[in-house]
């Protein structure tokens, strides 16, 4: 039997995940996993989003600084507002791809077997995210932003762009499933990446995924959140656990906590809006 608590939680995180379709069998889908089981499918979502951190802006040496295109991309003026939007931990949500905002679950990832319907391959086999150059804006088309995109390793302290590439990074021949020029340069450079990050004798581990599509990183991470959740939650009253809790400050009256995950961060939500994590997530 599952307290109020998880129970609330389990209500916040499941309304908080952009599902589709969008309706009443999908929730249900979502009703009745497990918290293991759904905090894969949240946390596997909320990877794709990059938490709002003040963030340094390192250009890896693979960038050709030399290419035209590139070059021009590096300079141009919408470029600079991005890189100041990362600099200064502002949201750079509206920068991502539609998918990422609005394909967060899917239960026919399960029901044809297809594991990649909501999941973005680039980052769960790369760890690269992509960003436009122009913010999505919910009353322009979102036609009007720009075909390069910035690839970029992203972590809770840097920014670290690969490559500047066109949407036809993502496309492959239906037929010979060949590669085209820019999924060609994508695959090189992130080849060339992982070649240079070995030490002499050493191996590379790709990233490793799961049947379902998820990365480990996730999987486990769900298992450690629940896991955390399951062993302190009955103690969310208790006196000896409060005052581990609040060991810099007074225990307030009826502090009312509330598990709640803040990016991808596991923590306790006080009343006062005070926040004490748990575990750290990837961004």
């Amino acid at each position: 039997m599952e307290s109020k608590t998880i129970r609330r939680f389990r209500r916040e995180i499941i309304e908080d995940l952009p599902s589709f379709p969008n309706n009443r069998e999908t929730k249900s889908t979502l009703d009745s996993k497990t918290l293991t089981e759904l905090l894969i499918d949240y946390l596997a979502w909320k990877t794709r989003l990059v938490t709002p951190r003040k963030r340094t802006i390192i250009i890896n040496p693979e960038v050709n600084l030399n290419d035209t295109q590139t070059s021009n991309i590096l300079n141009s003026h919408e470029y600079l507002i991005l890189k100041e939007s990362i600099e200064n931990g502002e949201d750079v949500t509206p920068y991502l791809s539609l998918k990422a905002l609005q394909e967060g679950y899917s239960p026919t990832s399960s029901e044809n077997g297809n594991s990649w319907v909501a999941k973005d391959f680039t980052l769960n086999v790369m760890n690269l995210y992509h960003f436009h150059l122009l913010p999505y804006e919910k009353n322009k088309q979102h036609s009007t932003r720009t075909d390069d995109l910035i690839f970029a390793k992203v972590d809770k302290t840097t920014f670290e762009i690969i490559g500047v590439f066109d949407h036809s990074v993502f496309k492959k021949d239906a037929d010979t499933h060949e590669l085209n020029s820019e999924r060609t340069r994508l695959y090189r450079t992130w080849d060339n990446i992982i070649e240079s990050s070995i030490p002499d004798g050493g191996v590379y581990n790709q990233t490793s995924l799961t049947m379902s599509g998820h990365t480990r990183e996730v999987v486990h991470s769900a298992q450690r959140y629940s896991s955390t959740i399951q062993e302190y939650d009955l103690k969310l009253g208790d006196l000896d656990f409060l005052k581990l809790l609040y060991i810099d400050s007074d225990i307030p009256n009826n502090p009312n906590l509330q598990w709640h995950i803040n990016g991808t961060d596991l923590g306790l939500l006080d009343k006062m809006n005070n926040y004490y994590i748990f575990h750290h997530g990837k961004n």
